[in-house]
């Protein structure tokens, strides 16, 4: 069998990650690992370092309520939506909502989410935009520790990546 190295996956659509926070640090590398192009936005300086993320692509020390003056999301890039707090959150899915992208995740506890897409709702967002956000994100592998977290993130953005790539054909020979 023949083997495949990290550097010959296709690199193909971004992970903007928004929150450089404690699932972030394992995300990155493993993101890295598989392919993706990955930026990092937070609103504290000292959460979007090189020293902190040696392997991202980009990082952005930004105000989180004005996301579209630091990044423009595309039809290729998958929004990751983990700041440092519920309100943070909220202003970010409110930006990102409205711009096209292949992917939006949102981390926190699924209680939370029928009070915030109600507000979406209120700010003019499609329940069609609502209903493709994966909440909470990531594969349901009963993860517990950040780097459990991380993998089952990865997980779904490698299977979405999968899915676009071929148009929700199956790709994979096992399946």
């Amino acid at each position: 069998m023949e083997r495949i190295s990290s550097a010959e996956l296709p690199a193909e659509g971004r992970v903007v990650i928004f929150g450089g926070g404690h699932i972030t640090l394992p995300l990155v590398p493993i993101l890295k690992s598989v392919g993706f192009q990955v930026a990092i936005m937070d609103n504290e300086p000292d959460r979007v370092s090189a020293e902190r993320f040696p392997t991202a692509d980009e990082l952005i020390c930004g105000d989180f309520l004005h996301i579209n003056d630091y990044v423009t999301l595309g039809d290729d890039d998958y929004a990751v939506i983990m700041t440092n707090g519920h309100e943070f959150d909220y202003e970010v899915q409110a930006q990102v909502l409205r711009c096209p992208t292949a992917y939006v995740g949102v981390l926190g506890h699924h209680l939370k989410f029928p009070e915030i897409h109600a507000r979406l709702r209120e700010e003019g967002i499609s329940q069609e935009a609502l209903d493709a956000i994966h909440a909470p994100i990531g594969v349901p592998i009963r993860s517990n520790t950040s780097e459990e977290i991380a993998v089952s993130i990865a997980a779904q953005l490698i299977d979405c990546r999968a899915e676009n790539r071929n148009h929700g054909e199956a790709a994979c020979p096992m399946h």
